[in-house]
């Protein structure tokens, strides 16, 4: 499959994934290959409980997805530097992100390093009523960080991935009225 049939087949996943919730890891691991990535994750963060809502990963370790969501989400610092990105955007985080602290930080020593997936693209594609909706696509030590082509492909992604968060959202509250 070229890579425009692999982005095209990434967005069908997507809204797949809006709809039926048990296809987020197909589309996050669809993400990743286009990327040259290890996996994704995608999420739902509650900024005032300072909590994740919903998580899923892509061919990352369910157990870590765990982690995150217990403790290591509230301390992630990209994800707190994220939340200073306008909504729509992308960026990408390496080891010296924020003059070397994040190289110190609990989160990378503890968390990201056991892993093996220090560097980071992602973005917050929607956001309503207090929840950021983050994309976050993990290279490992040996993929190094991303650069401008991987980051134009994540770009091109972002208004479906933010009409797949709105849908995911629109889609959970109709389960929870039925």
């Amino acid at each position: 499959m070229d890579n425009q049939a692999c982005f095209e087949h990434v967005i069908g996943c997507l809204y797949d994934a809006a709809a039926e919730p048990e296809h987020w890891p197909a589309a996050l691991t669809g993400i990743a290959d286009l990327l040259g990535a290890v996996g994704s994750q995608f999420y739902f963060w509650n900024r005032h409980e300072n909590a994740t809502q919903f998580a899923v990963v892509g061919r990352l370790p369910e157990e870590g997805n765990a982690a995150y969501l217990r403790h290591y989400g509230a301390i992630d610092t990209r994800r707190q530097a994220l939340e200073r990105v306008p909504v729509g955007e992308v960026t990408a985080y390496d080891l010296d992100f924020d003059e070397g602290r994040f190289r110190k930080s609990e989160f990378l020593n503890d968390f990201l390093v056991p892993y093996g997936v220090p560097y980071v693209a992602g973005g917050r594609p929607f956001e309503a009523a207090g929840l950021s909706a983050v994309i976050a696509v993990l290279r490992s030590f040996r993929q190094g960080p991303f650069e401008q082509p991987e980051l134009t492909v994540l770009r091109r992604l972002g208004p479906h991935l933010q009409r797949a968060a709105r849908l995911h959202l629109q889609m959970h509250q109709m389960r929870l009225q039925n």
